[in-house]
């Protein structure tokens, strides 16, 4: 887009050119070089111009082979100003290069007269010279200007889709560039680990499962032997109510019984310790006696 816009650029001074004096235009550079001599005070122009201006159409051939150096320099065409020679205007001018020439319309028409033809110079632009060229020149490169901005726009279009196309590319790398990509293999890797964490625990499971299921058949006959005790206490639980309803009936008595025989503990006592010293008593009688006798 860039080298349209310059090609644009290029076209809208030739076609000023062209509306303007009705020929192309000289190279930029031999124009920057007239606006600066005129600037100093020298009534340049470029060699082109002089070249229309000084002489027939049909001597152009024979003028651009004896000064060839015309086509691509400027032309002073008149007196220079006060105190100025014409090689210290044109440094003070900057236009002392391999490119442009600079010379007064008296040497410029000193060498076509000395008929030096040994130089070789490439065809010149019709337009450059001739107005009919020139005409015909201005039509193409007024079309090829409106045609321009259909391709800047088709480019400004193009770019915007590859800006378009570039962000996507961007939202893509940063959702599978290397580090997100390095963040999913982790954790593809961590969930890998669990699920060969979930495996071993399955796997342990239904190893408890399986030493479960032996336990429970191992068992099964005590199981079997409970379940027969359990009915047996279930068909006697109501002689056990039966019991403990007549246990309820003789309790009182029993209670009663009880009581009697501890508040008589004390008389049994006293008698007890009686007959027990009698007895003592008795004894050693009994014993005296024996020694008497």
């Amino acid at each position: 887009m860039l080298q349209e816009q310059v090609d644009g650029i290029d076209d809208r001074r030739a076609v000023k050119a062209l509306q303007d004096v009705g020929f192309l235009p000289a190279p930029a550079e031999v124009e920057r070089a007239v606006e600066r001599l005129r600037a100093l005070g020298a009534p340049a122009v470029s060699g082109l111009q002089f070249l229309r201006e000084a002489f027939r159409a049909d001597e152009h051939d024979a003028v651009v082979a004896a000064v060839p150096h015309l086509i691509g320099g400027v032309v002073v065409c008149g007196p220079l100003p006060e105190g100025e020679d014409l090689a210290t205007l044109a440094q003070r001018a900057g236009v002392t290069t391999s490119v442009i020439a600079v010379g007064d319309d008296h040497q410029t028409r000193q060498a076509i007269t000395a008929g030096d033809a040994s130089a070789v110079v490439l065809p010149l632009h019709p337009g450059l010279l001739k107005a009919d060229a020139a005409e015909r020149e201005q039509l193409l490169l007024e079309h090829r200007l409106e045609g321009l901005e259909g391709r800047v726009r088709d480019l400004v279009r193009r770019r915007e889709a590859d800006a378009a196309l570039a962000r996507r590319l961007q939202a893509h790398m940063d959702v599978f560039g290397t580090g997100p990509r390095e963040a999913l293999e982790a954790a593809a890797a961590r969930l890998e680990h669990e699920v060969d964490t979930l495996h071993e625990k399955h796997r342990l499971l239904g190893e408890q499962a399986r030493r479960a299921r032996e336990e429970a058949d191992a068992l099964g006959p005590e199981i079997d032997t409970h379940t027969e005790r359990l009915v047996t206490l279930t068909e006697l639980l109501p002689e056990v109510r039966e019991l403990a309803q007549a246990q309820e009936h003789v309790m009182p008595a029993c209670r009663a019984e009880m009581e009697q025989a501890r508040q008589a503990l004390p008389v049994h006592t006293a008698d007890m310790r009686r007959y027990t010293q009698a007895a003592e008593e008795a004894e050693a009688l009994q014993g005296a006696a024996r020694d008497l006798l």
